[in-house]
C-alpha cells in the first residue's frame, strides 16, 4: 500500500509493509529485497581476533586493548559467536514439487527451462513459499544470481537423483528477507542459505549497478552518500529471521550495541549456511561437503560482470552496467572516513564473522580432504572458462539486445546459464561420482 503525504518538502510517498513505514525516494521500488530506515551511529568496534571454544563455538576477543576501562565492551564483542556450518546430506525429504501459484515452466525452449515466476518479486509475501526446500536469503550486490545457479542445479539434479518425478525441487532463488523464513520446515525439509560480499565493495557496486546504472543518477557524492545512508545495517536488516517489530531498536534507530550483537547471532543461528563472495570457490567445495552432493553440481558461469549488461529480471530492459573501477576522488576519500566505517560497522562485524566461520568449517570438514576437493574444483573450473563462458545464453547479449527466456539456457532469470555446458563438463571429468 502507498500512503502520500504533502509535507513542507514537497510530496513525500510512505511503502506500508508488514512491519514498518518505509519512505521511497523514487515512486518505484528498486528490489523487494531493500528495505530503507535510518539508524543512528554508536560506539566503534575495537579490531577483533578470533578465539577457540569448546562445543564448537568461537569468542570474538581484543588482543590489542588490556585497559580495563574497556572490559565492558570487550565482554559485549566476546558474545559474537561464528559457527560451524554442519553436514546436511540431502535426499529426498527436501525435494518438493513446485507450487502452481510460484513457477511453471518455459515449454518453449529445449530445455524445459528456465523457471518463470507466476508471483510478482515485489509482492512475494505467500509464507509457505518460504518454509521449505532450498531457501536462498540472496542479497542484492553479492554475486547472488551466480550462486542461485549453484542452488538451481543442485536442486535440479536432486529431482532426477531421487527420481520424484519433478523437474526441480522447490525453493526461493529470488531476493527476499530473512525474517520472511521464520517458522521454515526442520528436520531436513529446509536449507537456508545465503551469501556476504565484502560491505563497502557490496555498496559501491550496488551504487553503480542500481543508482548510476539503472536509475541514471550522477555518481557523485552527495547521491552516494544519500543512497548509502538508507542503506546503513543492510545486511542486519535483511538476514534477521525475526520480525523487525521484535528488533525494536534497529527498526525506530535507537539500537545498541547487545541488541545488534544479538541480531548478528540470530543471524548465524537462523542460517544453515552462509558463502563469502571473495572466497566463492572456497564456499562452493564446503558447500557441497555439507550437503554431501556431486561435485558436478557446483560449476558455474558467472551471471554478471562490470561494462556487461544486466536485465535478469529487471522491468528496466537490458542495462549496461558502467564500470565502477575508477571512483571519483571525494567517494574514495568517503569510504575512507569514520563516517563511511560508521555506516558499515555492523555489516563488516557479520562479514568477519561469517568469514572465520567459513574456516572453522573446512576445519571440521577436514582441511586436508578439502584443499583436495578444491584443486579438483578449481581445474574444473578452468574447463568451464574454457568452453562454457561463450556457451552461456543471457537474458541481455553481449551488445545489450534483451532475449526472451526461451531463447535463452538459464535455469531460472540470469542464473544458472549455460547449464547444458556444465553438464558436459562435469560428465566428462566425472564429478558425478
Amino acid at each position: 500500500m502507498l500512503l502520500l503525504f504533502l509535507g513542507t518538502s514537497g510530496l513525500l510517498i510512505f511503502q506500508l509493509s508488514s512491519d514498518i513505514l518505509l519512505p521511497i525516494k523514487n515512486s518505484e521500488m528498486i528490489e523487494a529485497s531493500v528495505e530503507k530506515e535510518t539508524s543512528p551511529t554508536s560506539i566503534e568496534l575495537q579490531k577483533q581476533s578470533l578465539l577457540p571454544r569448546s562445543e564448537e563455538q568461537f569468542f570474538f576477543q581484543n588482543n590489542n586493548n588490556n585497559n580495563t576501562s574497556n572490559e565492558s565492551k570487550t565482554n559485549l564483542t566476546e558474545q559474537i559467536q561464528p559457527r560451524i556450518w554442519k553436514r546436511f546430506p540431502v535426499n529426498e525429504s527436501i525435494c518438493f514439487p513446485l507450487p502452481l501459484n510460484k513457477f511453471r515452466f518455459d515449454n518453449n525452449s529445449k530445455t524445459g527451462f528456465p523457471l518463470k515466476p507466476t508471483y510478482h518479486r515485489k509482492n512475494l509475501d505467500r509464507p509457505e513459499f518460504y518454509h521449505r526446500g532450498f531457501l536462498f536469503n540472496k542479497p542484492m550486490k553479492v554475486g547472488g544470481s551466480t550462486a542461485a545457479g549453484v542452488l538451481l542445479r543442485i536442486a535440479k539434479d536432486l529431482a532426477e537423483r531421487y527420481h520424484t518425478g519433478h523437474r526441480i525441487c522447490d525453493g526461493i532463488y529470488d531476493h527476499s528477507l530473512g525474517r520472511r523464513f521464520k517458522g521454515r520446515k526442520m528436520g531436513g525439509q529446509s536449507f537456508l542459505m545465503s551469501l556476504l560480499r565484502e560491505p563497502t565493495r557490496r555498496s559501491i557496486s550496488y551504487f553503480y549497478h542500481i543508482i548510476v546504472s539503472r536509475e541514471k543518477e550522477e555518481p557523485t557524492l552527495e547521491n552516494f552518500v544519500w543512497e548509502m545512508e538508507d542503506l546503513r545495517n543492510y545486511y542486519i536488516r535483511k538476514h534477521t529471521t525475526e520480525s523487525l517489530q521484535l528488533a525494536q531498536p534497529l527498526a525506530n534507530g535507537n539500537h545498541d550495541d547487545v541488541t545488534m550483537i544479538n541480531m548478528v547471532n540470530n543471524i548465524l543461528d537462523g542460517h544453515d549456511f552462509i558463502a563469502v563472495t571473495e572466497r566463492f570457490d572456497e564456499s562452493m567445495v564446503a558447500l557441497q561437503m555439507i550437503l554431501d552432493v556431486p561435485l558436478a553440481e557446483m560449476l558455474y558461469v558467472k551471471a554478471k560482470s562490470n561494462g556487461g549488461y544486466d536485465g535478469g529480471g529487471s522491468e528496466y530492459g537490458c542495462v549496461y552496467i558502467q564500470p565502477s573501477n575508477d571512483l571519483p576522488q571525494d567517494i574514495q576519500q568517503y569510504i575512507e572516513s569514520d563516517e563511511w566505517k560508521d555506516v558499515v560497522k555492523w555489516d563488516n562485524v557479520l562479514y568477519q564473522a561469517v568469514n572465520q566461520s567459513l574456516d572453522a568449517t573446512i576445519d571440521s570438514l577436514g582441511r586436508s580432504a578439502f584443499e583436495q576437493q578444491l584443486k579438483r574444483f578449481q581445474h574444473a573450473q578452468k574447463v568451464v572458462s574454457e568452453r562454457c563462458n561463450d556457451k552461456a545464453i543471457f537474458p541481455c547479449s553481449k551488445t545489450g539486445e534483451h532475449r526472451e527466456s526461451w531463447e535463452t539456457n538459464c535455469l531460472f532469470r540470469d542464473a544458472g546459464c549455460g547449464f547444458p555446458c556444465l553438464d558436459e563438463v562435469a560428465h566428462e571429468l566425472k564429478l558425478y561420482g
